[in-house]
């Protein structure tokens, strides 16, 4: 009797070990899961611009006085891209690729450097398929905004990165008068005055501008996000990128 109860007992012991055993490994495996870093693929839509108080510092306007009655382009661009995220929260760390399509008239562009001014020595710029082919990597910070242990909340994320920019597409210029650009093989008479949509057409381009080779890309940037079951997200943003801009994604977590 006395060896069926030890047994017992032995056997009891052993299921409890197991039990721990199987619980312990149960705790090990959930922390392991909640230390791995969440992953995402997005894709992001943002419309850039550059305010005209900016370009005010550089360039007159058809409201200055004395300009010419010829309304300065607008610059922007929209942007179009893809992006992977790894996110060890609360950091994240973001890798994109993404094209700008430029968004720019023709136009007369009237500088600020002469003194005495001369509204008549601007430039007409015309921008022929202008873009930029733009990779980058962000890293920012995540700050709950709602229950983060819930299967949907919403965070604020503040963050920052580089890049580099590859311009796509050409701009010609055409200059005010007789000037040392001016081709008069082109037989379109130099003109004292500045160039206007009709010099476009009449006139060669004196020149075609030099873009850099790659431009630097510098990211500052505030979003709201809202997690979606720990398989998808949305956010809204807004910030600095290279112009200012707002913009928006979408994507899965895994």
């Amino acid at each position: 009797m006395r060896w069926c109860w030890l047994a017992c007992v032995v056997c009891s012991g052993s299921a409890m070990a197991q039990d721990v055993d199987s619980s312990a490994d149960s705790a090990t495996a959930a922390t392991a899961s909640s230390d791995s870093p969440q992953l995402g693929v997005n894709l992001r839509f943002r419309s850039m611009s550059i305010p005209s108080s900016i370009l005010d510092t550089w360039y007159f306007d058809s409201d200055d006085a004395g300009a010419r009655p010829l309304d300065r382009p607008k610059v922007g661009a929209n942007v179009y891209g893809v992006e992977f995220a790894v996110e060890p929260a609360p950091a994240s760390f973001l890798f994109y690729a993404e094209y700008w399509k430029v968004r720019m008239e023709e136009g007369y562009w009237d500088d600020r450097e002469d003194e005495p001014v001369d509204h008549n020595d601007g430039s007409w710029l015309q921008p022929s398929k202008l873009g930029m082919v733009a990779f980058g990597a962000n890293v920012g910070h995540e700050v709950p905004l709602s229950n983060d242990d819930a299967n949907n909340w919403v965070g604020l994320r503040f963050g920052g990165g580089l890049g580099l920019a590859i311009p796509t597409g050409t701009i010609n210029r055409w200059n005010a008068g007789a000037n040392w650009t001016s081709d008069p093989s082109n037989g379109c008479a130099p003109d004292e005055f500045a160039p206007t949509r009709a010099t476009t057409t009449a006139c060669d381009p004196d020149e075609v501008l030099e873009l850099w080779p790659v431009f630097p890309v510098l990211d500052i940037d505030v979003a709201l996000r809202m997690h979606i079951s720990d398989v998808a997200l949305i956010r809204i943003d807004a910030g600095m990128h290279d112009m200012f801009y707002v913009g928006t994604a979408v994507g899965a977590t895994f």
